[in-house]
């Protein structure tokens, strides 16, 4: 087998990524699995009884044993390492650490820090993101210095909805552990070591340059992200329009920069001592690479380069699928965690692609149009699986946009070498940084004209994440060198036992990454203090009651969409409001901007029904008549608490029937409302239901005895955030449901919850969050 290291290095990835799936949440699945593995290593290990002629030694088959038992048991490690020390510090205390890397925002700032002690040792494997109020200050000049501050050390959030942002996933993939919120911090007048200097030269000089450059902070902002990979400082429109139009790639430094300086030293190499130049690149590359603070993608390509001057100075050839596998051994063996990082899959991936695709395109299309279509249609499917949109006008947005960066990219560099020597060559300086600054201007207008003018993506299909692994292993199989020889030596069996393995790692895939929420009939969605009830038909019409609210981030962008795509949902069939609220209605209304909404009703009175489907079915129990305030469904949101006081007390009162199962869904219905219903529907059975969705959080003026008495669920779902500063849910609330004999699940400890309902009206409970408690 030719390209061993290769093969190694993609089994080591494997084992990582099979030891990060294998949590305690779906161990149990494994037992489904240990049949089908034992198999596979059977038939591996015994091809010639069956007529399969896999060309494999027996070391390379120990070797790749052990290179997926490696995989596993690094990552197995890091993760004793994390959690031994997994753990919130609630009580506030002063800490010392070493910054490593430094990224603005508007108004804050993330440092990572490497926790020290008093005497300026390394204590936990892990760093901490201190997040910083900058309001205007440098927070440039703390890189690399040792510092000062005083913090509660938390937790990252895991996923806490289908589809969510996973910031623990995240930020282990940087090997950061905790996170913490403070005001200030002190920089401390000590030697900050070798590194340190470094770090804070290179950042203040890249700072310096891109203030010579331009005033401009979009720019700037710009620049900072396509020269250096810190694209933090850009505004969200921005970024978003970089996203919509698949032109996200260019705001990391990819093997492009390091392309540039790389062929600046082949050059130098021609003419002058070659050994001294070569010092000198390496040099450089170190300086460079720190002042990305070391992004995945500049450790990649810088290895790359590496590994081509060790195979020069050994007189070996250079292979890239070789260079890449050897990259993805140490990488993962350094930090485990980087397997999580959608920055590391994507860098390799792409490797991947334009390896396997551009030469099956060259048969198809010149040679200089081959690269750029393989990486338009390779990354097609993981970025939707990424982002669940695909963009649409990608083909026409990437060419321009690529091409002016590959004008930028270079002038940029020489830019920023002339800018340590401004009094020289003024007027060269002045010319060079005006045609960036042009540059830069041009890419962000084409990239916004493409993202306001046009429909430039549409959501997608959800694709699973085995289903992606499922299609790039096939297709990097059936292009792969390997395929061909096969092919050619007409070894069919071979080709169908290689093709079964790879099934056969896409169905364990599929069973590891089952998620139950996602076959739910019914979710309580987790929008932090605010409710949000998804109800899901058999014939797959939805609807939703409510949808949350914040006035620091937008709920149905960031939460209700991401949750709706993953479950395939492209529009809801139905909204519906209980009151006007921003924690119950805002998060509607920004999903309705969206056009992710078919029908939004926010009106209704007791007695008015809906048929959504033969198994779906909601009623409206109460109010008797409209509040006073009510506003338009296409209006702007505003807070309507101060000007309705009575929005609580006619909260709607919904009754939704799915599959058999009654779900009494009551919005933020005060005890005196409760006692209302009770009085207009005694003797009948109007209000009992299965499953409660506690009225305002869990508030103790709702949910009374009398109403628990009259309503008799089995089940309780309250919709709360996390450390509200309500107290909700209350304690007596929750005692109350206890004593009742209800089951409470509560989204600030268990996330979205679900629930499957069976046959004969059997229903499973399924969380997102394992509950603390529980």
């Amino acid at each position: 087998m030719r390209r061993k290291l290769f093969f190694l290095g993609i089994v080591f990835s494997f084992g990582s990524a099979a030891s990060a799936c294998t949590d305690a949440a779906v161990r149990k699945s494994l037992s489904m699995l240990l049949p089908l593995i034992l198999g596979i290593i059977l038939l591996f290990f015994s091809e010639s009884s069956y007529g399969f002629q896999v060309d494999l030694s027996m070391k390379m088959k120990l070797g790749i044993a052990a290179a997926f038992l490696i995989g596993c048991g690094c990552y197995f490690v890091q993760s004793q390492f994390f959690s031994s020390d997994a753990k919130c510090f609630d009580e506030k205390r002063p800490y010392i650490g070493q910054v490593l890397s430094v990224r603005k925002k508007e108004q804050t700032a993330d440092l990572e820090v490497r926790i020290l002690s008093p005497s300026h040792r390394r204590i936990y494997p892990q760093k901490v993101l201190l997040t910083v109020q900058h309001s205007g200050e440098n927070p440039y000049s703390a890189a690399g210095e040792i510092i000062k501050f005083s913090a509660s050390l938390e937790l990252p959030e895991p996923r806490r909805n289908p589809g969510g942002f996973d910031d623990k996933s995240y930020l282990r993939g940087r090997g950061i552990g905790h996170r913490a919120y403070v005001s200030s911090f002190q920089i401390l007048p000590v030697n900050a070591g070798i590194y340190g200097k470094i770090l804070n030269t290179g950042i203040r000089l890249r700072e310096e340059f891109l203030a010579r450059v331009s005033s401009d902070t979009e720019v700037r902002a710009f620049l900072r992200g396509v020269l250096f990979g810190d694209s933090a400082g850009l505004s969200n429109e921005d970024q978003e329009a970089f996203q919509k139009n698949g032109t996200a790639h260019i705001l990391a430094v990819s093997g492009l920069h390091i392309g540039v300086l790389w062929s600046i030293f082949k050059k130098m190499r021609k003419r002058f001592a070659r050994r001294l130049v070569t010092f000198l690149f390496l040099g450089i590359m170190f300086f460079y690479g720190t002042m990305t603070c070391w992004s995945i993608s500049v450790l990649r390509a810088e290895l790359f380069i590496g590994i081509l001057l060790l195979g020069d100075f050994l007189n070996r050839r250079y292979d890239l699928l070789s260079a890449l596998g050897f990259s993805l051994i140490l990488l993962l063996a350094w930090n485990p965690g980087r397997i999580l990082s959608s920055s590391f899959q994507l860098s390799f991936l792409a490797i991947l692609v334009i390896s396997f695709f551009a030469p099956v395109m060259e048969t198809l299309l010149p040679s200089g149009m081959a690269g750029a279509a393989a990486i338009q249609i390779g990354m097609l499917p993981y970025m939707i699986f990424r982002f669940r949109r695909a963009a649409l006008l990608g083909w026409l947005c990437n060419p321009p946009t690529i091409y002016l960066c590959s004008l930028l990219i270079p002038i940029g560099t020489i830019c920023f070498f002339m800018g340590f020597l401004p009094v020289l060559v003024p007027a060269g300086f002045s010319a060079l940084s005006s045609c960036l600054v042009g540059l830069a201007r041009m890419i962000l207008s084409i990239n916004r004209l493409f993202s306001l003018k046009a429909p430039s993506s549409l959501n997608a299909v959800p694709i699973r994440s085995w289903q992606v692994l499922l299609l790039y292993l096939l297709a990097f199989f059936f292009c792969s060198e390997y395929f061909k020889i096969l092919r050619n030596r007409k070894r069919i069996q071979s080709v169908l036992f290689l093709v079964l393995l790879i099934f056969s790692i896409g169905f364990s895939g599929m069973i590891l990454s089952y998620d139950p929420i996602l076959h739910s009939n019914l979710v309580m969605i987790d929008v932090g203090q605010g409710d949000a009830m998804f109800f899901h038909s058999a014939d797959g019409k939805t609807i939703l009651i409510d949808g949350g609210g914040s006035r620091t981030r937008n709920i149905g962008k960031s939460t209700l969409a991401p949750f709706l795509l993953e479950l395939g949902a492209r529009k809801l069939d139905a909204a519906f409001v209980t009151h006007l609220h921003m924690d119950h209605y805002k998060g509607i209304q920004e999903l309705n901007e969206l056009g992710m909404i078919r029908n939004l009703e926010m009106h209704g009175t007791r007695g008015m029904e809906a048929k959504i489907s033969d198994d779906l079915k909601i009623k409206i129990l109460w109010p008797l008549k409209e509040p006073e305030h009510t506003i338009d469904k296409n209006s702007a949101y505003t807070e309507t608490e101060s000007e309705s006081q009575d929005e609580n007390l006619y909260s709607r009162v919904y009754r939704v029937e799915i599959h058999g199962i009654r779900v009494l869904v009551t919005g933020d219905i005060t005890e005196e409302g409760e006692k209302m219903l009770l009085s207009l529907y005694e003797g009948t059975d109007e209000l009992s239901c299965d499953i409660l969705k506690v009225a305002h959080h869990g508030s103790y003026t709702s949910t009374s005895e009398a109403f628990l008495d009259a309503v008799s669920p089995e089940i309780a779902w309250i919709g709360v955030g996390k450390h509200n500063r309500y107290g909700h849910p209350s304690k007596e609330v929750i005692t109350r449901l206890r004593n009742h004999g209800i089951i409470v699940f509560r989204t600030d400890q268990n996330g979205a919850i679900g629930a499957v309902i069976g046959k004969h009206g059997r229903v499973r409970i399924c969380t997102e969050l394992k509950s603390p408690d529980r």
